[in-house]
């Protein structure tokens, strides 16, 4: 490592990598935002172009993390930049970029909605599966020297150090152990070591101090993944506490004191070390909504407008929309129906029946997680869609709890702050960070008679839900049974 160069400025550089989009910020100690940028990856122009190695076989080209960064920083501007004491990155994950000898990607990377991968059962790693893919091409896996993740590239970039970002011990398992890797035969020497969220994993080199514009020797925080530092970002760092990550995708995700389990929820160490997340997945609450803009004409249209209208329409109880005809653990878009569809009905009476469904949804997982043993009071919201304050009052009737909306709905650059200043600050116990950091600005309470008709709504819709959904299993096992009759000569 490098010699350390801090300025005391009192701030840092937070920045989160997204599916479609980085987004960065200059945080100071006491959680105010400065000069948030976001950065499409539609806006790049990839540096080696649609056809090259790095987007053969439909994989993400790692190279416009690099050129995404770039652009943040110009964004940004030098002023913004020059004035940091740190950096730490977040981003997408599980997702897993292979490096050649020369310490360049040789393939893209499998990004973690990519459900390509060679999974064994049982075992817990969300990394390795990714990584056993590229054995399918002999020749690719010749060329591979180790792996990286998505935020640690980053970081890799600006300080050439190679290294898997971890809250905790306990969480290790879920990157690789020595068991797994023997398992799915991947050599030790192609995985990097485990560092600790909050603590040193570099300085900024001279090199990267040259390519990006940043002052050399600035220490980079171990960071993390998107939904480990939207917990530390939202202040979700206490046991019954909960945080529900809203964008393209949906997580209801609980701390909890101790490992709980439940079909339809998913136990996982938690960013605190001590602690758990039980999260309940929601795969496409966005997407489904994204998709019903686009099929009604109405893209253009902005969401405020879109769902006061739809808010304050008379309420109708059909059509009614059902994002999947199969039953699973994960609220997921897939095969979906409309039910009861007449002739006078429209885009209104259509799109109060997707965004029904999707506050059902929600309602539905946080009564998973109370089943589990998690019981949610109150809700803090991170991402696009707490950006929307009449969705975020219908979401408070529809599940009966407050919603509580911090200043800087990124949450994942506040936990990278977090991370960023546990560092600078020395500390080993990041939870008294978080909640300083965190800025809670509006708060919706649900109104008691709208969420006495909203349950009535649910019940009647769960209803015909399971009437629906055994109605295709038996459709789908009669055909299953069925044979062809015999053709008569």
């Amino acid at each position: 490592m490098g010699k350390m160069s801090i300025c005391r400025s009192g701030k840092v550089l937070a920045v989160d990598i997204g599916t479609s989009s980085m987004k960065g910020a200059v945080i100071d100690s006491g959680g105010h935002a400065f000069s948030l940028v976001r950065v499409p990856f539609l806006e790049l122009s990839p540096p080696k172009g649609a056809g090259s190695a790095l987007t053969w076989e439909g994989l993400w080209d790692p190279e416009l993390w690099d050129a995404g960064f770039h652009e943040l920083l110009h964004r940004l501007g030098p002023d913004c930049c020059g004035s940091i004491d740190a950096v730490a990155i977040s981003g997408n994950g599980p997702s897993v970029v292979p490096l050649g000898r020369d310490g360049r990607p040789v393939a893209g990377s499998l990004l973690w909605h990519d459900r390509r991968e060679r999974r064994l059962d049982g075992d817990p790693s969300f990394f390795l599966p990714k990584m056993a893919w590229y054995r399918h091409y002999p020749d690719l896996w010749r060329s591979i020297e180790g792996f990286i993740g998505c935020p640690e590239y980053l970081g890799y970039l600006l300080t050439g150090e190679r290294f898997f970002y971890t809250p905790s011990e306990e969480f290790i398992p879920h990157l690789w152990s020595r068991k797994s890797a023997d398992l799915y035969d991947i050599p030790l020497k192609m995985l990097p070591p485990p560092v600790r969220t909050g603590v040193p994993a570099g300085v900024v080199s001279a090199s990267a101090a040259s390519r990006f514009g940043l002052r050399e020797g600035i220490p980079l925080a171990a960071g993390g993944s998107d939904f480990l530092m939207a917990l530390l970002g939202s202040g979700v760092v206490r046991p019954g506490m909960a945080c529900d990550r809203a964008g393209t995708s949906e997580g209801i995700n609980f701390c909890a004191s101790k490992r709980l389990s439940h079909p339809r929820v998913r136990p996982l160490p938690h960013a605190v070390p001590g602690l758990y997340n039980i999260a309940g997945i929601l795969s496409s609450t966005g997407l489904v909504f994204e998709w019903f803009r686009r099929i009604s004409g109405q893209d253009r249209r902005d969401y405020e407008e879109m769902l006061e209208e739809i808010h304050t329409a008379p309420f109708s109880s059909r059509p009614l929309f059902f994002p999947s005809i199969h039953r699973g653990a994960v609220w997921e878009f897939s095969g979906g129906v409309f039910a009861g569809l007449l002739p006078d009905h429209g885009p209104v009476e259509m799109g109060q029946a997707v965004v029904s469904a999707i506050g059902f949804g929600i309602r539905d997982c946080i009564e998973s997680l109370s089943e589990a043993g998690c019981r949610v009071t109150e809700m803090r919201v991170c991402g696009g869609q707490g950006r929307n304050r009449i969705w975020n009052s219908m979401k408070a009737d529809i599940v009966g709890v407050p919603l509580l909306i911090p200043e800087l709905l990124d949450c994942e650059l506040t936990g990278a702050a977090a991370a960023a200043f546990a560092m600078l600050e020395g500390r080993d116990d990041i939870v008294p960070i978080s909640e300083r950091l965190v800025r809670i600005a509006d708060r919706f309470d649900p109104n008691s008679e709208e969420h006495g008709l909203w349950s009535r709504r649910y019940d009647s819709y769960r209803r015909s839900r399971d009437r629906l959904l055994d109605a295709f299993s038996l459709s789908e096992g009669a055909a299953k049974g069925a044979t062809l009759p015999e053709r008569e000569p």
